[in-house]
C-alpha cells in the first residue's frame, strides 16, 4: 500500500487552501475518552546506533519469513503493508537532521520475552513538536513508526522557580471558586475493575456520583489527590518494574479489586470561564505545551476532524443527522455507566461486604477551609487573573455548562488524575489520529506509567487474535469500545502457536516518567497501567502523512467488514474507498456543501 509522492503532494496542497474553514459549531462533536525531564537509569545508556546488537535485534523484531506458509505470508504482507512507507513530505534539506538521541529501554524483568526491545528519545534543546513529529529526524521517525509509540524526554519540562510544570501549569486549579457543575459533561470520576484474567475483557466502569456537584472543583480535586497519594504511599519503595509485576499479579489472581480514576476533565471547560476575564489566559509558555500541540501550523488536525465528522453526516444524508441509538449515550460507548449512590453501595456490599459512604458535609467543609488556608492568594499563579472578581462570569458559565465543547480531547487536551492501578484500555485514536500524552509531575516524583504499543502494520493480526480468543464477545469495533486490557504474555502465548514470524504480533513496552511525553503513531494500538499518582494531559495531532496512514487502517477494516459482516464505528477511520470525492480539492473550497446542523449531542 505504498503511497506515491505525487499523491502526498496533492494532499498537502489541499490543506494549504485557506478557503476551507467550516464553523466548528455547525459540526457538533463530543470526544469520548477511554479512557510526558529526566533520563532513566538504564543498564545500557548508549545511543541506538552504538547499542550492542541493535541491528540484529531490529531484524529479529521485524520477523523472518523463511519458515512462513506461502499463502498466509502473502495475506499478512498485503494487510501489513510493506513496512517501508516513505517519511512525511518535508523539506529535503531538513530531512536527516538529528533532533534527538535514541536509547534502549531496559527490559522489565530478566528473561521476559513478552515485549520487544524498545527505544526512547531524549530531545535536543529548542526542538519543536512540528520538527520532530513531521519526520525531519528520519531515524527517529522510522523507529517511532516501527514501535507504534515512543517516549520523548524533555529536559526543561519543570519550572523550578514556580514549582510547576513548564509544559502545562495546573497549580491554579485549586485556587478558583469554580463549581463542579460548571464542567457539565466534560469530566468523569469512575471506579475501574481489573480485566478478566483470561480474555482481557473489562467490566463497564462505574461513574462515581458520591460527591457534591455544587462543591468547588479545587476542593474536589484536592480530596481525590489525598486519597490517591495515600494509596500510592505503600508503593514508594518499589520501582516501576515491581509495581507493574504487582499489578499483573492482581490481574492473574482475579481478585475483584477496583481503582478510582479521575479522567476526561476538559481543560477547555476549566478555562472557558477564565477566558471571559482575560482572553490571554492560554498564552503559550513552552513549545511542547499540550494545549497547542495539535493546532499550530503545519498541523492539519482541526481540518481533518472537521472533514471526518462532516463526511459521516454527508454519507447519512442532510435530513438524518442524529446519531444512531448506540451513540446517544457517550458514557455507554465509553464503557462507563452511571450509578446512583444507592447502586454503588449495593455493588460494594455484593463484592466486599463493605459500604460506600458519603462524607459528612462538616468533613467536606473542613477540607475546603483547610484548602483556603493554604492558598497563597486569590490571584492566578501565572497571569494574576482573579476569577472571583467577576461573579457574573461564574453564573453565565454555569448556565451554559450543559453544552458540550467541540473537539474536546482531540484538539484541546483531556486531563487525567491517575492513581496506582488505574488503567487505560486497549484502543487506537479516533479517525486513526496520532496522540501525545504528557505526565505533568515533579522530576523527583515517583509517578510513572507503563505503556504497551502495537504498530499500525499489525492491526489485522490483532483482530485475528481477538476473533480467535474472544469468540462471541468479539466485534469489529471492540477497540473503539475500549473494553480490553491485555497482558502481553497472553499475546506471546498466541504468537508461539503461529508458524510464521511474520504472522506474529509485535508488542513494545514503554516507561513514562514525570515530564515525559508518550506519542503514538497514526492507527497504532496502545494501552497501559498507571503506577503512580499525578496529572496527565492527552491530545491528538496530525500532519500531512495522516491520510496515507489512515488509508492503511481503512483497508484493514474494509476487509474485516467483508469477512465478518459487521460494521465499524464511524470514528474508527474514514471510509476513503467510499468518500474519495468528499475529500477532493473541490469540496475543500465549498464548505457550505456539507455544513450541518447541530446533532444535539
Amino acid at each position: 500500500m505504498a503511497i506515491h509522492d505525487e499523491q502526498k503532494r496533492v494532499w498537502e496542497e489541499k490543506f494549504r487552501s485557506e478557503a476551507y474553514d467550516p464553523t466548528p459549531s455547525n459540526l457538533a462533536y463530543r470526544y469520548e475518552p477511554p479512557d510526558l525531564a529526566r533520563k532513566e537509569v538504564f543498564a545500557s545508556d548508549v545511543p541506538i546506533d552504538t547499542a550492542y546488537g541493535v541491528e540484529e535485534d531490529v531484524e529479529n523484531r521485524r520477523g523472518s519469513s523463511s519458515e512462513a506458509d506461502t499463502s498466509e505470508q502473502t495475506k499478512i504482507a498485503v494487510l501489513r503493508g510493506t513496512g517501508e512507507r516513505t517519511p512525511p513530505p518535508v523539506n529535503s534539506a531538513s530531512r536527516g537532521r538529528t533532533l534527538c538521541e535514541l536509547y534502549p529501554h531496559q527490559r522489565a524483568r530478566k528473561g521476559d520475552t513478552s515485549t520487544l526491545q524498545t527505544f526512547y528519545s531524549v530531545l535536543r534543546d529548542k526542538v519543536t513538536p512540528e520538527e520532530l513529529l513531521r519526520g525531519e529526524d528520519e531515524r527517529w521517525w522510522r523507529e517511532f513508526e516501527n514501535q507504534g509509540a515512543m517516549v520523548i524526554k524533555i529536559e526543561d519540562g519543570w519550572d523550578l522557580l514556580d514549582d510547576a510544570s513548564a509544559l502545562c501549569d495546573l497549580s491554579w486549579i485549586g485556587t478558583k471558586k469554580l463549581k463542579l457543575s460548571t464542567l457539565g459533561p466534560d469530566y468523569q470520576y469512575i471506579r475501574q475493575n481489573l480485566p478478566d484474567s483470561k480474555t482481557g475483557l473489562l467490566q463497564p466502569f462505574r461513574a462515581m456520583d458520591d460527591h457534591d456537584r455544587d462543591g468547588e472543583v479545587g476542593a474536589f480535586v484536592e480530596d481525590f489527590q489525598e486519597r490517591t497519594r495515600t494509596h500510592a504511599d505503600q508503593f514508594r519503595l518499589m520501582d516501576v518494574d515491581a509495581r507493574e509485576a504487582w499489578f499483573l499479579q492482581q490481574v492473574h489472581s482475579g481478585f475483584p479489586l477496583q481503582f478510582p480514576y479521575l479522567q476526561g476533565i476538559s481543560i477547555e471547560a476549566l478555562l472557558k470561564n477564565v477566558r471571559q476575564v482575560d482572553p490571554n489566559e492560554t498564552t503559550q509558555r513552552h513549545a511542547w505545551d499540550p494545549r497547542f500541540l495539535g493546532t499550530r501550523e503545519p498541523s492539519i488536525l482541526k481540518k481533518c476532524l472537521q472533514l471526518c465528522e462532516a463526511s459521516h453526516h454527508w454519507r447519512r444524508g442532510v435530513s438524518d443527522v442524529r446519531p444512531p441509538p448506540r451513540e446517544q449515550s457517550s458514557d455507554l460507548y465509553n464503557n462507563v455507566i452511571k450509578q446512583t449512590v444507592d447502586e454503588a453501595r449495593e455493588e460494594e456490599r455484593k463484592f466486599t461486604g463493605g459500604e460506600v459512604t458519603r462524607l459528612p458535609s462538616a468533613v467536606m467543609q473542613r477540607r475546603v477551609e483547610r484548602r483556603e488556608s493554604k492558598k497563597k492568594g486569590k490571584r492566578h499563579s501565572s497571569l494574576g487573573v482573579s476569577l472571583e472578581s467577576n461573579p457574573d462570569v461564574l453564573k453565565m458559565v454555569e448556565a451554559q455548562s450543559d453544552k458540550k465543547l467541540w473537539g474536546v480531547g482531540i484538539i484541546t487536551p483531556w486531563l487525567y488524575y491517575m492513581g496506582v492501578g488505574s488503567v487505560f484500555p486497549m484502543h487506537f485514536e479516533d479517525y486513526a489520529f496520532a496522540s501525545a500524552n504528557v505526565l505533568l509531575e515533579r522530576p523527583e516524583s515517583q509517578s510513572a506509567v507503563v505503556w504497551y504499543s502495537i504498530p499500525r502494520s499489525d492491526l489485522y493480526l490483532v483482530h485475528t487474535y481477538l476473533r480467535e480468543t474472544l469468540g462471541d464477545e468479539y466485534s469489529v469495533d471492540i477497540l473503539e469500545m475500549r473494553r480490553l486490557w491485555l497482558d502481553p504474555v497472553r499475546i506471546e502465548q498466541w504468537n508461539k502457536k503461529r508458524a510464521s514470524k511474520d504472522g506474529r504480533i509485535r508488542v513494545y513496552r514503554h516507561v513514562q516518567r514525570a515530564g515525559d511525553y508518550v506519542v503514538s503513531d497514526y492507527g497504532s494500538i496502545h494501552w497501559g497501567v498507571n503506577l503512580g499518582d499525578g496529572w496527565k494531559a492527552a491530545v491528538n495531532f496530525a500532519y500531512v502523512d495522516w491520510k496515507p496512514a489512515a488509508e492503511e487502517v481503512n483497508e484493514v477494516y474494509r476487509r474485516l467488514e467483508e469477512e465478518t459482516g459487521m460494521s465499524r464505528h464511524h470514528r474508527c477511520c474514514p471510509k476513503f474507498h467510499e468518500l474519495d470525492d468528499f475529500f477532493s480539492a473541490e469540496l475543500l473550497t465549498q464548505p457550505s456543501a456539507f455544513a450541518q446542523t447541530d446533532t444535539g449531542r
